[in-house]
């Protein structure tokens, strides 16, 4: 659920347009419907917001936060797009695209806040939505 508040064009979001890493990537979290999210995402990046609130702790003004509600949408699709190319590449096999983004993402970057099981669970619902085109 998200709040917007007019009279000051602010924007509570919590998770809804995904959560930036140690290095301001922005990880999408469309842990139940791809289509739902994003749909909901465009609908964010409508609004007039000069202030945007997001978990753990990031405000963001001005020209960042439009920007961010921009970045995150193409964040968003851009992820999709990977995972349906590694399920194609993978045969479909959705365990073996969850670990190859876990070692790239995770592993690899040590950039990521969450703690590993959580991101493991939330990813395996992520290319699930993907792989069943939800």
């Amino acid at each position: 659920m998200c709040s917007y508040i007019p009279r000051i064009r602010g924007l509570i979001i919590g998770e809804a347009a995904g959560v930036p890493d140690r290095n301001m990537v922005i990880y999408p979290e469309f842990l139940a419907s791809y289509r739902d999210y994003i749909a909901s995402l465009k609908k964010l990046t409508e609004l007039d917001a000069d202030i945007v609130m997001i978990a753990h702790h990031y405000v963001f003004t001005g020209e960042d936060a439009r920007g961010y509600l921009s970045k995150s949408l193409k964040r968003t699709e851009a992820f999709r797009r990977r995972i349906e190319d590694y399920l194609k590449n993978a045969g479909g096999k959705r365990e073996a695209v969850v670990r190859q983004i876990y070692k790239e993402d995770y592993e690899d970057t040590g950039a990521i806040q969450q703690d590993s099981r959580a991101f493991l669970i939330n990813l395996e619902a992520k290319v699930r939505a993907v792989a069943e085109n939800r």
